[in-house]
Formats: C-alpha cells, structure tokens, sequence
C-alpha cells in the first residue's frame, strides 16, 4: 500500500534556494548546519518531505553547479523575446 500512496500523490517541486530557505526558517535543530551553497543531506530532504510537504513526493531543482551530481543535467536560463 505504502508504493500506491507515493504514486498516486503529485510530486511538488522545490528550487534548491527556496529548500534552502525552508529549511533555515526551521525550528528545528539539524545535524548539519544549513547553509546556501552546502548539499542539502538525508535530514533536511526527510524533514522538507515529511513535515513542509506532508509526506508528498518532491523534487529538488536547480542546485549550485558546483554541487550537482555529474549525471544532472545544467538549468539553462529561459530567453523570452
């Protein structure tokens, strides 16, 4: 049941910088200090899942490139004309 539940929700997606933010708005105090440019560990994804978005699934976007894993793919900026 428990697969059904994560399937039959919609994904939320979050920008790296909002996560970032959430998280040092939290009044919780984690492991591993939240900072903008720091990859965000199993603590904050867990705590941004469960508690700001309610166990729905989430994706994390537009991480710093210095900390993207290599297999990620670069957000290019959107011209509009």
């Amino acid at each position: 049941m428990f697969l059904q539940d994560i399937v039959a929700k919609p994904f939320a997606r979050l920008s790296y910088t909002e996560a970032v933010e959430l998280l040092q708005k939290a009044k919780v105090r984690f492991a591993f200090p939240v900072k903008w440019g720091s990859d965000l560990q199993s603590e904050h994804e867990r705590y941004l899942t469960e508690k700001e978005f309610n166990g729905t699934p989430l994706f994390i976007t537009n991480y710093p490139k210095n900390i993207k894993v290599i297999h990620d793919q670069v957000t290019r900026p959107v011209l509009v004309h």
